[in-house]
């Protein structure tokens, strides 16, 4: 160990600028481009998902056609975002005094409840399941957690076509005679 004043100084110097270059070195190398990659991602994800969305809620009357698992999912995850967001300004609201909490989030929540059966309905479908199951919806929170789980399972119909859709060719469609 150097006992010089010059070198007390310089070490603990030398040794915060060897991991300040390392550390800088992994961000740069590291973080930066998957962060680049996540932001990429989103781009795609996010409108597809309001797409989902937009398409759940212009189909609500629709309970006999199969909905596909991302489709469904994507539709699920924005009516979560959204009800977080009617929370938060629910919660604002009723610290003003114009409305009691709840009811901004209430109202949306009974205003979706036939898109977000019809949507458990149509991923029924595509799962071959009969649409009785939706019935489950019945039991509190208990039933509603069994269809989350029983919509993670893959489809058969949406399956089929997916893969046309990314294909983009629709003249061989293995569904075209199906009505679907």
């Amino acid at each position: 160990l150097e006992r010089s004043l010059q070198a007390k100084i310089v070490v603990p110097m030398a040794v915060s600028l060897a991991f300040g270059i390392l550390f800088a070195t992994v961000i740069t190398l590291v973080l930066i481009p998957a962060l680049y990659v996540i932001l990429e991602d989103v781009k795609k994800t996010v409108p597809q998902a309001f797409n989902s969305f937009g398409r759940a809620i212009r189909s609500y009357a629709l309970f006999d056609q199969p909905d596909s698992r991302r489709e469904f999912w994507q539709f699920f995850w924005v009516h979560i975002a959204l009800l977080l967001v009617l929370l938060i300004v629910d919660g604002i609201v009723a610290r003003t005094g114009l409305l009691p909490m709840g009811v901004i989030a209430l109202s949306y929540l009974f205003a979706m409840t036939l898109p977000i059966t019809a949507a458990i309905c149509r991923r029924l479908v595509d799962l071959e399941w009969s649409r009785w199951w939706a019935l489950l919806l019945i039991i509190p929170l208990l039933g509603f957690v069994v269809l989350l789980i029983m919509t993670l399972f893959p489809g058969k119909h949406a399956l089929q076509v997916e893969s046309v859709n990314e294909a983009g060719d629709l003249s061989h469609s293995p569904v075209t005679d199906s009505g679907f």
